[in-house]
Protein backbone atom coordinates (compact mmCIF):
# COMPACT_ATOMS: atom_id res chain seq x y z
CA UNK A 1 0.00 0.00 0.00
CA UNK A 2 2.74 2.27 1.09
CA UNK A 3 4.82 1.48 -2.07
CA UNK A 4 1.68 2.31 -4.15
CA UNK A 5 1.28 5.48 -2.81
CA UNK A 6 4.77 6.59 -3.33
CA UNK A 7 4.24 6.00 -6.93
CA UNK A 8 1.12 7.87 -7.18
CA UNK A 9 2.59 10.65 -5.99
CA UNK A 10 5.35 10.53 -8.23
CA UNK A 11 3.35 10.49 -10.94
CA UNK A 12 2.00 13.35 -10.41
CA UNK A 13 4.60 15.43 -9.52
CA UNK A 14 5.84 14.93 -13.04
CA UNK A 15 2.59 15.11 -14.73
CA UNK A 16 2.12 18.40 -13.10
CA UNK A 17 5.53 19.53 -14.33
CA UNK A 18 3.66 19.90 -17.65
CA UNK A 19 1.41 23.08 -16.88
CA UNK A 20 3.25 25.99 -18.68
CA UNK A 21 2.29 29.91 -17.41
CA UNK A 22 5.40 31.20 -19.50
CA UNK A 23 6.27 34.67 -19.42
CA UNK A 24 8.88 36.99 -21.23
CA UNK A 25 11.08 39.60 -19.97
CA UNK A 26 11.92 42.54 -22.61
CA UNK A 27 15.28 44.53 -22.61
CA UNK A 28 15.07 49.02 -23.17
CA UNK A 29 14.85 48.00 -26.65
CA UNK A 30 12.31 45.95 -26.24
CA UNK A 31 14.42 42.64 -27.39
CA UNK A 32 13.75 39.32 -25.08
CA UNK A 33 16.04 39.77 -22.51
CA UNK A 34 17.11 36.21 -22.30
CA UNK A 35 20.18 35.32 -19.70
CA UNK A 36 22.60 32.61 -18.83
CA UNK A 37 21.09 29.64 -17.25
CA UNK A 38 23.04 29.15 -13.49
CA UNK A 39 23.59 25.09 -12.86
CA UNK A 40 21.97 24.07 -9.72
CA UNK A 41 25.18 22.85 -7.41
CA UNK A 42 21.74 21.36 -5.33
CA UNK A 43 21.38 19.07 -7.96
CA UNK A 44 23.27 16.29 -9.93
CA UNK A 45 22.51 14.22 -13.06
CA UNK A 46 21.28 10.70 -13.09
CA UNK A 47 19.59 8.08 -15.93
CA UNK A 48 16.78 6.70 -15.94
CA UNK A 49 15.87 3.40 -17.08
CA UNK A 50 15.48 3.00 -20.69
CA UNK A 51 12.17 2.75 -22.50
CA UNK A 52 11.27 0.71 -25.35
CA UNK A 53 8.97 1.97 -28.20
CA UNK A 54 7.95 -1.16 -30.52
CA UNK A 55 8.47 -0.07 -34.34
CA UNK A 56 11.81 1.76 -33.04
CA UNK A 57 15.10 -0.25 -33.01
CA UNK A 58 15.84 1.78 -29.78
CA UNK A 59 16.17 2.00 -26.38
CA UNK A 60 15.74 5.44 -25.06
CA UNK A 61 17.60 6.40 -22.01
CA UNK A 62 16.00 9.91 -20.60
CA UNK A 63 18.48 11.55 -18.77
CA UNK A 64 18.42 14.70 -16.02
CA UNK A 65 18.77 15.79 -12.51
CA UNK A 66 17.41 15.43 -9.34
CA UNK A 67 18.16 17.56 -6.12
CA UNK A 68 21.06 16.86 -3.84
CA UNK A 69 19.01 18.36 -0.81
CA UNK A 70 15.84 16.75 1.17
CA UNK A 71 14.91 20.70 1.26
CA UNK A 72 14.09 21.10 -2.75
CA UNK A 73 10.40 20.59 -2.55
CA UNK A 74 10.52 20.40 -6.60
CA UNK A 75 12.26 16.91 -6.37
CA UNK A 76 11.06 15.65 -3.07
CA UNK A 77 7.89 14.54 -1.43
CA UNK A 78 6.55 13.43 2.00
CA UNK A 79 5.16 10.63 3.10
CA UNK A 80 4.02 10.79 6.87
CA UNK A 81 7.31 11.87 9.05
CA UNK A 82 9.94 11.26 6.55
CA UNK A 83 11.00 13.11 3.28
CA UNK A 84 11.62 10.91 0.15
CA UNK A 85 13.74 12.05 -3.21
CA UNK A 86 12.40 10.51 -6.47
CA UNK A 87 14.84 9.35 -8.17
CA UNK A 88 12.22 9.07 -11.56
CA UNK A 89 13.24 11.15 -14.44
CA UNK A 90 10.07 10.43 -16.24
CA UNK A 91 7.54 8.24 -17.01
CA UNK A 92 5.91 6.18 -19.89
CA UNK A 93 2.16 6.11 -21.75
CA UNK A 94 2.14 5.12 -24.25
CA UNK A 95 3.90 6.25 -27.51
CA UNK A 96 4.45 9.13 -24.98
CA UNK A 97 6.81 10.08 -22.19
CA UNK A 98 6.67 12.51 -19.51
CA UNK A 99 9.13 14.34 -17.33
CA UNK A 100 11.69 16.80 -16.53
CA UNK A 101 14.67 15.57 -18.91
CA UNK A 102 17.84 17.41 -19.94
CA UNK A 103 18.44 14.95 -22.44
CA UNK A 104 18.04 11.65 -24.35
CA UNK A 105 20.47 8.94 -25.14
CA UNK A 106 19.25 6.52 -27.84
CA UNK A 107 20.79 3.37 -27.80
CA UNK A 108 20.63 0.90 -31.13
CA UNK A 109 19.49 -2.47 -29.58
CA UNK A 110 21.17 -4.03 -32.96
CA UNK A 111 24.79 -2.80 -32.43
CA UNK A 112 24.78 -1.19 -29.02
CA UNK A 113 26.01 2.32 -30.74
CA UNK A 114 24.42 5.56 -28.62
CA UNK A 115 24.26 8.70 -29.43
CA UNK A 116 23.01 12.02 -27.69
CA UNK A 117 19.79 13.71 -28.72
CA UNK A 118 21.42 17.02 -28.06
CA UNK A 119 24.18 18.99 -26.46
CA UNK A 120 22.20 21.75 -26.06
CA UNK A 121 20.79 23.29 -22.76
CA UNK A 122 17.39 22.34 -22.49
CA UNK A 123 14.39 21.18 -20.04
CA UNK A 124 12.30 18.18 -22.27
CA UNK A 125 8.94 17.94 -20.64
CA UNK A 126 7.29 15.42 -23.29
CA UNK A 127 8.20 13.00 -26.24
CA UNK A 128 5.69 11.58 -28.22
CA UNK A 129 6.41 9.20 -31.06
CA UNK A 130 4.15 9.84 -34.43
CA UNK A 131 2.81 6.61 -34.96
CA UNK A 132 -0.27 7.70 -37.19
CA UNK A 133 2.30 8.71 -39.39
CA UNK A 134 5.00 5.61 -39.78
CA UNK A 135 2.04 3.33 -40.23
CA UNK A 136 1.13 4.92 -43.26
CA UNK A 137 4.54 5.88 -44.38
CA UNK A 138 6.88 3.97 -42.99
CA UNK A 139 9.01 6.48 -41.44
CA UNK A 140 9.37 7.17 -37.75
CA UNK A 141 9.34 10.76 -36.26
CA UNK A 142 8.91 12.03 -32.64
CA UNK A 143 8.46 15.08 -31.48
CA UNK A 144 9.20 16.84 -28.42
CA UNK A 145 8.01 19.90 -25.86
CA UNK A 146 10.94 21.85 -24.92
CA UNK A 147 12.01 24.53 -22.75
CA UNK A 148 15.11 26.48 -24.74
CA UNK A 149 14.97 29.75 -23.40
CA UNK A 150 15.39 31.84 -20.13
CA UNK A 151 12.60 34.18 -20.96
CA UNK A 152 11.46 35.38 -17.89
CA UNK A 153 15.22 35.93 -17.17
CA UNK A 154 15.70 34.00 -13.71
CA UNK A 155 18.67 32.35 -14.94
CA UNK A 156 16.52 28.93 -15.14
CA UNK A 157 14.45 26.54 -17.72
CA UNK A 158 11.30 26.05 -16.14
CA UNK A 159 7.66 26.19 -16.25
CA UNK A 160 7.49 30.00 -16.52
CA UNK A 161 9.20 30.17 -19.59
CA UNK A 162 8.24 29.48 -23.26
CA UNK A 163 7.45 26.50 -24.37
CA UNK A 164 8.93 25.13 -27.81
CA UNK A 165 7.90 21.95 -30.36
CA UNK A 166 10.68 20.20 -31.96
CA UNK A 167 11.05 16.89 -34.12
CA UNK A 168 13.83 14.54 -35.25
CA UNK A 169 13.67 11.36 -36.53
CA UNK A 170 12.72 7.60 -34.71
CA UNK A 171 16.56 7.31 -34.09
CA UNK A 172 17.11 11.36 -32.63
CA UNK A 173 18.88 12.46 -35.65
CA UNK A 174 17.45 15.75 -36.69
CA UNK A 175 16.72 17.14 -33.72
CA UNK A 176 15.39 20.77 -34.81
CA UNK A 177 13.00 23.26 -33.41
CA UNK A 178 9.65 24.11 -35.30
CA UNK A 179 8.09 26.58 -33.61
CA UNK A 180 8.96 30.64 -34.02
CA UNK A 181 11.23 32.29 -31.93
CA UNK A 182 9.52 33.97 -28.79
CA UNK A 183 6.03 32.20 -29.14
CA UNK A 184 4.84 29.73 -27.22
CA UNK A 185 3.48 26.29 -28.26
CA UNK A 186 -0.35 26.13 -27.70
CA UNK A 187 -1.09 22.65 -29.42
CA UNK A 188 -0.10 20.39 -32.42
CA UNK A 189 -1.80 17.35 -34.49
CA UNK A 190 -0.77 15.12 -37.30
CA UNK A 191 -2.76 14.58 -40.32
CA UNK A 192 -1.24 11.39 -41.23
CA UNK A 193 -2.70 10.86 -44.87
CA UNK A 194 -0.98 14.15 -45.96
CA UNK A 195 2.06 12.94 -43.61
CA UNK A 196 1.67 16.62 -42.25
CA UNK A 197 2.10 18.12 -38.41
CA UNK A 198 -0.19 21.25 -38.03
CA UNK A 199 0.94 23.26 -34.59
CA UNK A 200 0.07 26.13 -33.79
CA UNK A 201 1.82 28.88 -31.41
CA UNK A 202 1.38 32.53 -29.74
CA UNK A 203 3.50 35.48 -29.84
CA UNK A 204 3.44 38.46 -27.80
CA UNK A 205 2.82 40.63 -30.09
CA UNK A 206 2.06 43.31 -27.78
CA UNK A 207 4.61 43.20 -25.66
CA UNK A 208 3.16 42.87 -22.17
CA UNK A 209 5.47 40.24 -20.75
CA UNK A 210 2.64 37.62 -20.77
CA UNK A 211 0.51 35.50 -23.54
CA UNK A 212 -2.97 36.47 -23.73
CA UNK A 213 -6.21 37.43 -26.39
CA UNK A 214 -4.39 40.05 -27.85
CA UNK A 215 -1.57 38.41 -29.14
CA UNK A 216 -0.82 37.03 -32.14
CA UNK A 217 -1.43 33.41 -33.03
CA UNK A 218 0.39 31.66 -35.38
CA UNK A 219 -0.59 28.29 -37.40
CA UNK A 220 2.12 26.19 -39.54
CA UNK A 221 2.54 22.79 -40.76
CA UNK A 222 5.70 20.75 -41.67
CA UNK A 223 5.37 18.06 -44.55
CA UNK A 224 7.32 15.04 -42.58
CA UNK A 225 10.63 13.96 -44.69
CA UNK A 226 10.54 16.85 -46.69
CA UNK A 227 10.57 19.03 -43.44
CA UNK A 228 9.12 22.44 -45.09
CA UNK A 229 7.66 24.68 -42.68
CA UNK A 230 4.73 26.60 -44.03
CA UNK A 231 2.66 29.32 -42.10
CA UNK A 232 -1.09 29.26 -42.88
CA UNK A 233 -3.94 31.36 -41.49
CA UNK A 234 -7.40 29.52 -41.35
CA UNK A 235 -9.02 32.67 -40.07
CA UNK A 236 -8.40 34.72 -43.50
Amino acid sequence: MRNNLLLILGLLLISSCSENTPTIVYDEDDKVNTSETVKDTLKYQIGDLPIKIDSLDYLIHPIGEIADSENNKKNTYSYGADNYTTFQLATERGDEIFGQMKNLLFENIKNGETTLLTDENIEIQKVNYLRDVAELSGKNHITYEVIDSDTNNDHTLDNNDILSLYLSNGDGVGFRKLTKKNSNLIDYKTIPELNRLYFKSVSDSNKNSVFDREDEVIYQFIILGINKIIDYNPSN
